[in-house]
């Protein structure tokens, strides 16, 4: 938000602005702090009622912010750097393992991946195809992520289940995410970048 204000006032207010805006309404009237007013302070400063888009997609409704995000620092000569999870596991079909005493245990799952509704925390899983956990957890680059499907042998509550994984070629998860500077940016940019680093 800070970001977003800085950008739409060029320079001239920040989030700082709107908060000293509400402490004098609260100090001086008595106006309480309400979601309402925060937006109406917000759109005073940028003198633009589109602006309650930009709330619809961040404060509002529970979206995906990435996309915003990047749309704003960009004018700031930043980027978002995606890197690739090094699990095959975590990469393709979207769960975590961790090894406890020997015992390979699911700890995460993605919500949406192919293991979100297959695989259950706590799993303990015992294979995968015709390799023991063991084998396929402690090697990284096993080939075994190259097939597109997966056989599962795992116990759950002192039973054995076999459970079938298939991954999407066109989604990945587990990315990382860095913030980055160009290596090229514009006067604009770096000029709006200083003056957010000053703050």
């Amino acid at each position: 938000m800070d970001m977003y204000l800085i950008m739409k006032t060029n320079k001239k207010k920040s989030l700082r602005d709107v908060c000293l805006k509400l402490y004098d309404a609260q100090i001086n009237n008595q106006t309480p702090y309400t979601l309402e007013s925060i937006i109406n302070a917000f759109i005073e400063f940028t003198k633009d009622k589109t602006d309650m888009a930009f709330f619809d997609a961040t404060l509002l409704f529970s979206n995906d912010y990435i996309p915003l995000f990047e749309k704003i620092i960009k004018h700031f000569g930043l980027y978002i750097k995606y890197t690739e999870s090094e699990y095959w596991w975590e990469k393709y079909f979207g769960f975590k393992v961790t090894e406890q005493q020997g015992e390979y245990i699911v700890s995460h799952i993605i919500p949406e991946s192919p293991a979100y509704s297959a695989l259950s925390l706590n799993d303990e899983i015992t294979a995968i195809n015709t390799y023991t956990a063991k084998d396929i957890f402690s090697n990284k680059e096993h080939h075994i992520y190259q097939t597109p499907k997966i056989t599962v042998i795992l116990n759950r509550f002192h039973k054995l289940h076999q459970i079938e994984l298939l991954h999407s070629k066109h989604k990945t998860y587990y990315q990382k995410l860095s913030l980055r500077f160009k290596d090229k940016p514009s006067n604009k940019e770096i000029d709006l970048f200083t003056h957010f680093k000053k703050m």
